[in-house]
């Protein structure tokens, strides 16, 4: 190899070396990047923040009624049972056979459900956290009153 050649491929390997170095570099910083990312996830996830993302999402798409009016509730209402008929819409083709169940398509109408409800019940003003708690407990207690009232005693013991 001429001693030009020599220079040359030296040359290469020093820029490839530095080349290398800034993609671990870049690849550091992506990783922390995630990590950044996930632990805002998880908060998120821990503060139900989705639930102050749909309202805010809510807010800014309708845009030809009053949020929170009668006329909002209707259509939130009308929207739920969309969102309810796509997903029974799937279970039946499930059902008779066309397919088998795409677990995607569900868990997105599941979430699709859940989102129009609470916006429905934020509309209404319904906490529905506390009215699902206050239904349930209703309902302990009317079938197993006698296991209903030991719980409560003991929980109430704590």
């Amino acid at each position: 190899m001429s001693e030009w050649h020599e220079h040359e491929a030296k040359a290469e390997c020093v820029d490839l070396r530095q080349r290398v170095r800034e993609l671990e570099s870049a690849c550091d910083l992506i990783e922390k990047r995630e990590e950044v990312y996930q632990d805002r996830i998880a908060e998120l996830e821990a503060e139900n923040d989705w639930k102050k993302l749909a309202w805010g999402i809510h807010e800014r798409v309708v845009k030809k009624i009053e949020v929170r009016s009668e006329e909002d509730q209707r259509f939130l209402a009308l929207a739920l049972a969309g969102e309810v008929g796509e997903l029974l819409n799937i279970i039946k083709k499930v059902w008779r056979g066309d397919f088998m169940l795409p677990w995607q398509e569900v868990v997105a109408e599941i979430a699709d459900v859940r989102i129009y409800l609470h916006l429905l019940s934020k509309a209404i003003g319904i906490d529905e956290d506390a009215a699902a708690k206050r239904v349930l407990h209703g309902k302990l207690r009317d079938r197993w009153p006698n296991e209903y009232a030991a719980a409560r005693e003991a929980t109430d013991d704590e």
